[in-house]
């Protein structure tokens, strides 16, 4: 469907357009993607070593709140 709307407009500005909500998609799903890392990395080493307290807890859930923020604060600036 967006294809077919793309051909037909004459001006490139459709094409620049979905170029860089393409470019927000991919930068938002990359930084997801590092967040859940570190989250599951610092879950997981804990586990294994033993230890999981309330240390471990608590600063993964803070690299998480402060990486959704980010994201937030970035598709609103």
């Amino acid at each position: 469907m967006l294809l077919i709307v793309g051909r037909t407009s004459s001006s490139g500005t459709f094409h620049r357009n979905a170029a860089k909500e393409y470019n927000a998609d991919r930068d938002a799903y990359s930084s997801r993607y590092q967040q859940s890392f570190i989250f599951h990395f610092i879950i997981f080493t804990s586990i294994r070593t033993g230890v999981l307290s309330h240390w471990a807890l608590n600063v993964s859930r803070l690299i998480f709140s402060l990486s959704s923020f980010r994201q937030s604060y970035h598709a609103h600036g």
